[in-house]
């Protein structure tokens, strides 16, 4: 039994081409879609900073609200100190 030859042309057939025509084009499309998912979410990230910020800067303010009402609390609730006559 003798192997067949196996030769190797440059000829491109149409059935080549339209598979590769039909790779290239999902290649394409497949990048532009992350393209564009990846400006979404970069988009959404910085949203996401903003408002973390922000609420960081809310809770500090809540924050000093409530220590300025203790304070105000331990003052009222302090007695006077007698130092003695004067």
């Amino acid at each position: 039994m003798t192997k067949p030859r196996i030769e190797f042309t440059w000829s491109v057939n149409l059935g080549q081409l339209l598979t590769i025509v039909a790779i290239v084009a999902a290649g394409v499309t497949f990048a532009v879609r992350l393209e564009g998912r990846i400006n979404l979410n970069e988009n959404e990230i910085s949203n996401v900073k903003a408002s973390l910020a922000e609420a960081k800067q809310a809770t500090k303010d809540d924050i000093s609200d409530i220590k300025r009402a203790i304070e105000a609390i331990r003052n009222y609730l302090t007695p006077p100190r007698d130092y003695g006559p004067r």
